[in-house]
């Protein structure tokens, strides 16, 4: 019994001196750590790009495409058939409302005019005849000299030479009719195409086209924009002043000219749920060209005063939410919620514990953590400066806009 009791306290005073060693162990492992960790340096910052929130006037545009239509095109045919005497105008001419432009062999027609004349004055005088035979046989019929028979014949003939007078008149004035058909006028102002005829050629009525004309001043602007922002473009359009349309002419330039959004179709296409708009534009200078593919934005209307961020600031969060990384005067990041309003371009309008100035992170965002410190390589503030919203009548922008994201 001596020698098992003798061990077993052997075997208790070894597991306490075991489980000091291991505490000692422990602590000294504690404090070696410690000490290390206030030996090593503090992390290094994060490097970032930020740009800053701007307080701005931000158009709501739509980007499209379009084309250049004529707002009045006519095609020239000849009204009679005859031989074209003399060709006034030149290929592409400027015409005016009016102007000649091709006077046609009119020796049969003015033969035909004279001989209308000709007829009306000897139907003239035959109701005049008449008339007088009438007002005789009347005065005679008063006094019972003829009977009431003679008198009705002779009122009958009298209105049958007023018909047949009318129909002189008519026929002359149809033969002058046909005589001025002769003389090929412009009916607006425009440009001229082709001239497709010379003279000698024979013309027949209502045949081939002689010319083409094109108004061109003003001029309309034809594009498509989706249907959901159909109830947007009408209430620009119940607005006081027609909206605004930027047309940018895609042949490498850099001039943007401003029109006036002046039609809505009265359908949605359903094949392609766009609906189609036409902007007017004055055209002075003859900047755009029928058939010419031009890019455009329709302004819609501009928030004043907004809270505006590059689009890359803004970053998806849990639940859908949109946030952005604030860095504070500290240089230390602060994760904040904003709701996007909408977007513009590669610009968003924001609203949410956002002010004006504040700096956020641009790029780098993935590397940051909340209150991580950083170190700003790089501003984006030439970037995110305010751009000037134009009055109406003045282009926006120098170029045309991005296409829609």
């Amino acid at each position: 019994m001596s020698i098992r009791s003798s061990f077993l306290r052997n075997r208790k005073l070894m597991f306490a001196l075991a489980v000091l060693l291991l505490a000692a162990g422990i602590v000294l492992f504690r404090a070696e750590v410690g000490r290390r960790a206030d030996r090593q340096p503090p992390p290094k910052p994060v490097p970032v790009t930020v740009t800053p929130v701007t307080q701005e006037d931000l158009p709501d545009e739509v980007p499209a495409f379009g084309q250049v239509t004529a707002l009045e095109s006519v095609s020239i045919q000849a009204r009679v058939t005859t031989r074209i005497d003399r060709v006034l105008v030149e290929d592409g001419q400027l015409v005016k409302a009016g102007q000649v432009l091709f006077q046609l062999d009119d020796q049969e027609f003015a033969v035909s005019v004279q001989k209308a004349r000709a007829t009306l004055e000897h139907d003239t005088a035959q109701a005049e005849y008449a008339r007088l035979e009438e007002n005789r046989n009347l005065a005679l019929l008063k006094t019972k000299s003829v009977s009431q028979d003679t008198y009705d014949q002779a009122h009958a003939t009298y209105l049958q030479a007023l018909g047949t007078r009318d129909m002189s008149a008519a026929a002359l004035a149809e033969a002058e009719l046909l005589l001025g058909y002769c003389r090929v006028v412009s009916p607006l102002d425009g440009r001229l195409g082709r001239i497709e005829v010379k003279a000698g050629n024979l013309v027949t009525e209502n045949g081939a086209e002689l010319v083409s004309i094109h108004r061109l001043q003003p001029i309309r602007v034809s594009f498509f924009v989706p249907e959901t922002r159909l109830a947007q473009v009408r209430e620009a359009l119940a607005g006081s002043e027609p909206p605004t349309v930027f047309i940018s002419p895609r042949d490498g330039g850099q001039t943007e000219l401003t029109g006036r959004l002046v039609f809505m179709d009265n359908q949605v296409d359903p094949a392609t749920g766009t609906i189609t708009l036409e902007a007017e534009y004055p055209n002075e200078k003859l900047e755009l060209w029928p058939g010419q593919y031009v890019s455009t934005r329709l302004r819609l209307r501009v928030d004043h005063d907004a809270l505006v961020v590059p689009e890359a600031a803004v970053h998806s969060g849990p639940e859908g939410r949109d946030l952005v990384a604030v860095v504070g005067p500290d240089n230390r990041v602060a994760i904040r919620a904003v709701h996007v309003v909408r977007r513009q371009g590669d610009r968003a309008m924001v609203t949410g514990d956002l002010k004006t100035g504040e700096k956020l992170v641009l790029d780098g965002y993935l590397r940051v953590t909340p209150d991580a410190l950083v170190e700003i390589q790089q501003s984006s503030e030439a970037a995110a400066k305010p751009q000037a919203v134009p009055a109406a009548g003045e282009a926006a922008y120098p170029q045309a806009a991005p296409a829609a994201k």
